[in-house]
C-alpha cells in the first residue's frame, strides 16, 4: 500500500550539478508501507566469590551471537509502472529502552556492593546505505545493608534513535521493482556487554562465603520504518500536444514533377495533465527508420525534451520522378537517461508508449501542356490586339 505525501518541487539539475541550464521539474514524493517493529535481546553475568576474585567482571557476551539482528523489517520496492525514479530515503523512528537489574547474596553480612552494567551499540543497513547509530550504556548498583543477605536493583533509560538515509544515485536500481518487490533493512547491534561485579570494601571473604552478585542487560528496540521514493512520471511521445497521437498522416497530395513539396508537423512530450502536481521526464529520441525514397526529414536524435515542449520538423518528398508514392515511417523513443535505469521506460520494452508512426503519401504527375487548340486561340487573342486599341483611340 503507497500513501502520498505533498508534493516537492525538486530541480532536477541539482542532482545533474546544472542547475542554470535545466528547468525546474515538479517532483512527486511517496512514502512506503511503514513497518513496525518490536525486539528485545539480554545478557546475564553472574560473578561467584568461589569462582572468581573480589571485584570480578566477567563481561558476558557469550549469550547472544554477534552482530545480532534486532529486526528485519520488509519494504515495497518502487513500482516502475509509476514513473522514473530519482531518489529514495529511508526514515527510522525508534525508542532503545535499555534495562539493568540484578542481585547480590551476601554469606556473611558485610555490607558488600554489587554493581551492574551494559552497554550496547546499534547500525541500520539497507541495500547502498548503512549508518552507525549513538552506542547506549547503563549502570546501577545496590548495596547489602547490616544484618540483611540480599540486595537487588534495577533501572532502565530510553533512547529516541531518528535518522534519514538518502541513498546514493548509483543505488537507485537495488529499489525499483514491480508492486510486489521487497527491500530488506537490517537493524541489528555488534557489541552487547553487561558485566557484574562485587565488592566488600577489601575484607577478605572466605571462598565457602556463598557471596554472590548477577546483572542482566536488555535492549528493547521498538519503532517504525518506511522509505520515501521521488519520482517523475514517464516521458509521453506524441503528434499532438494536447492528447496521445502515436501516429500521425501526411499526404503530399498531387503533386508535379519538379515542384518543392514540404509538409510541418511536431513531436512532443505531453504535459501531464491539468492540476496534476507532477511533471514527466525528459524525452529522447533514440533512433528512426531509414529515409523511405522518395520522402526525407529534418529530423536527429535528441535529448531531454521537457514535459510539455515539443520540436518542429519538416518531411520533404522529391518530386524528381513520376509516380504515386507510399511509405511507413517509425521513431523510436525513451525516457531521458536520469534517475534509475531500471526504472526507465524504452521503445524497446514497452512499445506501444514509446513509438510513433507516420504514414507518408504524395503522387507526382508531369506539368501541364496547354492544348493546340487552346493555344490557336490565344494567337487569334493576341493578334486582335491593336484592333481593339484604334477602336478606342
Amino acid at each position: 500500500m503507497k500513501t502520498h505525501r505533498k508534493s516537492l518541487v525538486i530541480a532536477v539539475a541539482t542532482a545533474l550539478g546544472t542547475l542554470s541550464a535545466l528547468p525546474v521539474q515538479a517532483i512527486e514524493s511517496i512514502k512506503t508501507n511503514t513497518f513496525d517493529f518490536n525486539d528485545l535481546i539480554g545478557v546475564i553475568d553472574t560473578c561467584n566469590v568461589s569462582t572468581a576474585a573480589v571485584g570480578c567482571n566477567n563481561g558476558a557476551t557469550s549469550s547472544v551471537s554477534l552482530p545480532a539482528t534486532l529486526a528485519s523489517p520488509t519494504l515495497s520496492q518502487f513500482d516502475s509502472s509509476d514513473g522514473v525514479l530519482m531518489g529514495a530515503m529511508i526514515e527510522l523512528s525508534s525508542i532503545r529502552t535499555q534495562t539493568i537489574s540484578g542481585s547480590l547474596t551476601d554469606g556473611i553480612q558485610n555490607k558488600t556492593t554489587t554493581t551492574g552494567s551494559g552497554n550496547s551499540d546499534a547500525k541500520i543497513t539497507a541495500p547502498g546505505v548503512e549508518e552507525a547509530l549513538e552506542s547506549i550504556k547503563l549502570s546501577h548498583s545496590a548495596k547489602v545493608a547490616t544484618g540483611v543477605t540480599t540486595a537487588s536493583f534495577g533501572t532502565s533509560t530510553d533512547t529516541d534513535t531518528y535518522t534519514i538515509l538518502t541513498v546514493p544515485d548509483d543505488k537507485l536500481d537495488s529499489y525499483v521493482g514491480s508492486s510486489n518487490g521487497t527491500v530488506i533493512v537490517n537493524l541489528t547491534t555488534s557489541t552487547f556487554n553487561v558485566s557484574s561485579t562485587w565488592s566488600n570494601g577489601g575484607a577478605k571473604t572466605s571462598p565457602t562465603s556463598k557471596s554472590d552478585s548477577q546483572a542482566t542487560y536488555k535492549l528493547r528496540w521498538y519503532g517504525d520504518l518506511a522509505i520515501y521514493y521521488d519520482y517523475l512520471l514517464h516521458a509521453a511521445p506524441s503528434f499532438d500536444g494536447s492528447l496521445s497521437m502515436l501516429t500521425l498522416d501526411l499526404d503530399f497530395g498531387t503533386v508535379f514533377l519538379g515542384d518543392v513539396a514540404d509538409m510541418d508537423f511536431s513531436i512532443y512530450n505531453l504535459a501531464p495533465v491539468t492540476g496534476s502536481p507532477i511533471d514527466r521526464v525528459g524525452l529522447d529520441l533514440d533512433t528512426f527508420d531509414p529515409f523511405p525514397v522518395p520522402f526525407s526529414f529534418n529530423l536527429s536524435t535528441f535529448y531531454g525534451l521537457a514535459s510539455g515542449s515539443n520540436n518542429i520538423y519538416t518531411a520533404s518528398m522529391n518530386t524528381s520522378t513520376l509516380g504515386e508514392f507510399k511509405a511507413t515511417y517509425h521513431l523510436y523513443f525513451s525516457d531521458e537517461d536520469v534517475g534509475a535505469s531500471s526504472s526507465r521506460f524504452s521503445y524497446q520494452d514497452h512499445p506501444l508508449m514509446f513509438q510513433l508512426t507516420l504514414n507518408l503519401s504524395g503522387r507526382v504527375e508531369p506539368i501541364p501542356v496547354p492544348e493546340p487548340g487552346a493555344l490557336s486561340l490565344l494567337g487569334v487573342g493576341l493578334l486582335g490586339l491593336p484592333f481593339a486599341r484604334r477602336r478606342r483611340s
